[in-house]
């Protein structure tokens, strides 16, 4: 099956046929307008959107540019309410450091999401105990709580949404290690 762009048929492509008419309704009737409708377009595509999807789209140069002059601002700084990234930390003396992935919710001052990396494997992750997930909450919050002014300064990210890797941890941390562990086949 042959697919055809706009470009190939010579048609409108539809997302500038929507940001025309948001353009000629503003001249039509009220500046205004524009904005209004091309908010309700967003807001819209937002609705419809499969959260990987959203994560590619909040992932992308223009938006992450968008949030950083809103961030400039003072717009955006308390209304984000993620932030993750990877952090390599140490669970108990004597212990190596391990690299963990984690998403901290920022209002609540609570790991929501965490991950370490399962030995020298870099691209396997297991889920961390409820013991894991409480050591670095109170790492990153009372250690290390400079991050969390600044958290592009540690190389972490604020975020609308959970990372694709995250899934929430549940009232009880061990239960959702449990349920996120992959099956064995019999």
């Amino acid at each position: 099956m042959i697919i055809e762009t706009p470009a190939e048929t010579n048609q409108v492509d539809p997302v500038e046929h929507l940001i025309r008419g948001a353009e000629r309704h503003a001249e039509v009737d009220d500046p205004d307008h524009e904005v209004g409708d091309l908010q309700d377009l967003l807001r819209a595509a937002w609705s419809v959107m499969p959260p990987p999807v959203r994560h590619r789209f909040l992932q992308t140069q223009a938006v992450k540019e968008a949030i950083v002059a809103l961030d400039g601002y003072g717009e955006m700084a308390t209304e984000v309410p993620y932030i993750h990234g990877n952090w390599g930390h140490l669970f108990g003396v004597g212990s190596r450091e391990t690299m963990t992935r984690f998403v901290l919710d920022v209002a609540e001052q609570k790991i929501v999401a965490m991950q370490i990396q399962d030995g020298p494997l870099a691209d396997r992750w297991i889920n961390a105990t409820r013991e894991m997930i409480l050591d670095f909450q109170d790492s990153v919050l009372n250690a290390n709580g400079e991050c969390l002014g600044a958290p592009e300064e540690f190389h972490l990210e604020r975020a609308y949404i959970l990372p694709e890797w995250a899934a929430p941890i549940t009232a009880d941390p061990e239960q959702a290690v449990q349920a996120q562990m992959p099956r064995e086949r019999g």
